[in-house]
């Protein structure tokens, strides 16, 4: 992200921190059971995952479905609602940025914050809640997952910049961002394993897993599978593909929120 980019996120992490916390706040004012609501959808989710697909997966070798889905769906929900919601931010924001100087960064990244608190607390919530009836075992490897949830917050927060800027020029790209993460859902192997366990018959053919690995999603879910559900630290190149995804994505996002931020106002 450029210069001026982190000077204007530190300049108003006042107000970051405020929009955060309020969202939070809005998420959970009406509800009864508040913030478990957080961890009872995605546990219902795996739950009915599971019981449909954990027979047919176990015999391409995945052997604690619930775990596997777990490890994949959550960093996706995040990546999700980074775009959708985040294509939404400068839109929804059009009042205070007509009346208040302020720096349109702070809108797509704040809702990436809140994101960011609700994936910390439903995996911790789901890993000490379902964990031990799922036979989550604890491991060495999983030191590395506050790096994985740095690496996750650096896309979300490029992808949500992206979005909200192509948003507020092309109104509806709203709709089809929801269709194209949609279809990326099932395009990364989050319901499936790309590679089979040794001695297993492999879901995808060998000559097409060259087209999941360009996907650089792939590559951020298993910075989160292979500690968690494997027990082991994730390969480089996974490293490689979603550092430089997410640093791709977040100076493009700001370079361009940047060379048209005269041009927004008249854009809301």
């Amino acid at each position: 992200m450029p210069f001026s980019q982190f000077r204007a996120l530190y300049t108003y992490r006042q107000l970051v921190r405020n929009l955060v916390v309020q969202r939070l706040k809005i998420r959970y004012r009406h509800s009864a059971l508040g913030f478990l609501w957080s961890i009872l959808n995605p546990i219902l989710m795996i739950a009915t995952l599971s019981f449909i697909f954990s027979h047919l997966m176990g015999r391409y070798g995945v052997h604690s479905y619930p775990i596997f889905l777990f490890c994949g769906m959550l960093p996706y929900s995040m990546i999700s609602g980074s775009v959708l919601q985040g294509g939404q931010a400068l839109i929804r924001s059009e009042g205070f940025l007509k009346n208040v100087r302020v720096a349109p960064v702070v809108f797509p990244i704040s809702i990436v914050g809140d994101l960011g608190v609700n994936f910390l607390l439903s995996m911790a919530a789901l890993m000490a809640a379902v964990g031990p009836f799922v036979g989550l075992q604890p491991s060495v490897a999983m030191c590395v997952l506050p790096v994985s949830m740095l690496v996750l917050v650096l896309i979300g927060s490029g992808l949500a910049l992206l979005a909200a800027l192509a948003t507020l020029y092309f109104r509806d790209l709203e709709h089809i961002f929801e269709v194209v993460m949609r279809a990326m859902y099932f395009f990364t192997p989050i319901l499936y394993p790309l590679y089979p366990q040794p001695g297993e018959h492999g879901l995808i053919r060998e000559d097409h897993r060259v087209y999941f690995e360009l996907n650089p999603f792939y590559h951020l879910v298993e910075l989160f599978r292979q500690p968690i559900y494997h027990g082991e630290f994730p390969e480089a190149r996974h490293w490689y593909v979603a550092l430089g995804f997410g640093l791709f994505t977040v100076v493009a996002g700001s370079v361009l929120l940047r060379w048209r931020r005269n041009d927004l106002i008249f854009r809301l």
